[in-house]
């Protein structure tokens, strides 16, 4: 129990981090889209699923639940799932991802009002890594940028189906 406290600070800092970079990459007339009270910066556990999809294509399948942050209607609840593809599997079978997209419906629910919000959103990259860390940006269903994180997964490098498919995601958004 003593470790709790500091493992709550690391996940703000993590959060915070994320919040910066989010900002960073999101481009400048997109802050005006910004809910009132700003972006949200989120942290998950869940699990990323890869399978041998169309050569050489990769199915993705991923699902996770957690915490959101950042502005004056949360903190929120926070569970998601998604499915998508990617041409290629990083390290797994070449250097790189690449044209990795993932449908993803994400459910937010206030810890202050329990007010529950659902939507759909794109998390893509034209290229990417895996295993370890996924760098990926976040779109909307109008297919404007309004995010950007990563997933870690696949501790020591173990490509599907060695390792588990454990994972911890991270990103910052303007709520969609």
């Amino acid at each position: 129990m003593r470790n709790k406290p500091a493992r709550h600070g690391r996940v703000l800092l993590v959060a915070a981090l994320i919040l910066g970079l989010g900002l960073a990459l999101i481009p400048a007339g997109s802050a005006s889209a910004a809910p009132p009270g700003g972006p949200i910066a989120c942290v998950a556990q869940g699990t990323v699923v890869t399978t041998p999809g169309t050569p050489p294509g990769w199915d993705w399948s991923i699902q996770g639940d957690g915490t959101c942050i950042g502005d004056f209607r949360g903190p929120y609840k926070l569970s998601f799932t998604g499915q998508g593809t990617s041409s290629m599997l990083g390290l797994c079978d070449n250097l790189v991802v690449t044209d990795l997209n993932i449908d993803v419906t994400m459910t937010l629910v206030s810890r202050l009002n329990n007010q529950v919000r659902t939507f759909a959103e794109k998390w893509f990259s034209p290229v990417t890594t895996f295993p370890i860390a996924t760098p990926f940006f976040i779109s909307d269903s109008t297919g404007s940028l309004v995010g950007a994180g990563a997933i870690e997964t696949r501790i020591r490098v173990n490509c599907p189906p060695a390792g588990a498919p454990t994972a911890v995601f991270n990103w910052v958004q303007t709520k969609s």
